[in-house]
């Protein structure tokens, strides 16, 4: 047993040392599009990055100048055409950006989330190491070692009461992550941009930092608003409870042109940008936001949670579900 437990530590040390080697130099990511780009503009990085994308795909041949010109936009009029995005008239908006963004990989993590992740792992590989180094110890310790035999004073000797040399076993606190949020509110009586839908709350009760990627909705309506058929409302993800705290990620989404039949609801899903490092034993509170919504007669929107992405971490548990509605 403590050969095995050695060997498990060596393994450990040389896990120890390889990560910190190797994690350090993987800075480099591929360039991640946050914004709208359209014919035009001129002199920028993000436009340069698009073509060097678009010449890796063999549909742009010119050079990268920064300047989003007729060869740009032929090129990627070709590139959505290929892809099948609609509609193809060579803007790069909600729906080519976040295609392009899949494919090219997940959001990459700040340089200072880089190091949080790095702590987190070496964190975890030392308390592994301390939990063998005792293992070790315990073994060591019932090991018996020689006594003098006891003299016998009488006869008759009271025989000895047996000692108790186990304690109960000790239950660890369940280890998950897990994510919940529910609110349910009326319409406002006029437009109100933006519209706080709820929060949501993220607890990490593990032992490892976990980075979440994306969270894909639910999102279903019966409402009755011919203002907002055909309409586009913005989905955003705040890092907090309020509009003064910075914007994590928004989505345009398009509500559907043709209401619901009479007391039913349509149902559609929206992917959600949402690139947070949550770290072991941290409860992370953001909040979710609807801008641009007319005004709604009556009816109901209910938007809840169908999948989250992860990386390297177990799926996480719970629900949230936030609903506006109003009755006639």
């Amino acid at each position: 047993m403590v050969v095995c437990i050695m060997s498990r530590m060596k393994k450990i040390f040389f896990s120890l040392s390889l990560f910190i080697s190797t994690i350090l130099p993987l800075t480099a990511y591929a360039t991640v599009f946050e914004r709208d780009l359209y014919s035009g503009i001129l002199n920028n990085s993000d436009v340069k990055s698009l073509q060097e994308f678009l010449h890796t795909q063999g549909f742009y041949d010119g050079p990268a100048t920064g300047n989003f010109l007729s060869q740009t936009k032929q090129a990627l009029i070709k590139f959505q055409e290929k892809e099948g995005i609609t509609p193809s008239q060579g803007y790069f908006g909600s729906k080519t950006r976040s295609h392009i963004n899949t494919r090219m990989g997940i959001v990459p993590l700040s340089r200072e989330e880089q190091i949080l992740l790095l702590q987190s792992q070496i964190k975890t590989l030392q308390v592994q190491l301390i939990n063998l180094i005792a293992q070790q110890q315990a073994i060591v310790s019932l090991i018996p070692t020689p006594t003098p035999t006891p003299t016998i004073p009488t006869p008759s000797p009271t025989p000895s009461v047996p000692v108790a040399t186990t304690t109960p076993p000790v239950v660890p606190p369940v280890a998950e992550l897990r994510i919940s949020g529910d609110y349910t509110q009326l319409f406002p009586t006029s437009m109100v941009s933006p519209l706080k839908l709820g929060d949501i709350t993220i607890s990490n009760t593990t032992d490892r930092a976990i980075l979440f990627n994306q969270i894909e909705l639910d999102i279903y309506d019966a409402m009755n608003s011919t203002s907002n058929r055909s309409r586009a409302v913005l989905f955003k993800l705040r890092n907090g409870t309020t509009t003064f705290d910075s914007l994590i990620s928004q989505t345009t989404f398009n509500i559907n042109r043709e209401p619901p039949p009479f007391g039913e609801e349509t149902r559609r899903q929206l992917k959600v940008s949402f690139p947070r490092l949550i770290q072991p034993g941290q409860t992370y509170v953001s909040s979710l936001w609807i801008e641009d919504l007319d005004y709604v007669i009556s009816g109901s929107l209910r938007v809840q949670i169908f999948d989250v992405l992860v990386s390297d971490g177990p799926a996480p548990k719970g629900n949230f579900t936030f609903t506006l509605t109003r009755s006639l």
